[in-house]
């Protein structure tokens, strides 16, 4: 079946936000956030890309309406770069070069 005969999966609002908000609170043993857009997308059924612009738009719409937010996806802490030993490459080649 092509993209656009597939049935689309409709979900209200109240269950959007259940699932989101319940999904990006979750925490793990070491009390760090461990939500992720792609689950809510398995539990909906529906598109990660779907479900990050319907977390936007609904996000705005209850700060308007009622002022209660829609708590954001934490993102995953990263590493920090080590740029010193890039640095140190670069003007190691640098100096076989000139």
């Amino acid at each position: 079946m092509s993209e656009k005969n597939e049935k689309r999966t409709h979900v209200s609002d109240a269950d959007f936000a259940k699932a989101w908000t319940e999904i990006a609170t979750a925490k793990d043993e070491h009390g760090e956030y461990t939500g992720t857009v792609q689950q809510v997308a398995d539990k909906l059924g529906l598109k990660p890309a779907s479900i990050s612009v319907r977390a936007t738009l609904l996000r705005k719409k209850l700060a308007e309406k009622t002022g209660v937010e829609l708590p954001k996806m934490r993102r995953r802490v990263r590493q920090p770069k080590n740029y010193d030993e890039t640095a140190d490459i670069v003007r190691q080649l640098l100096e076989q070069a000139g």
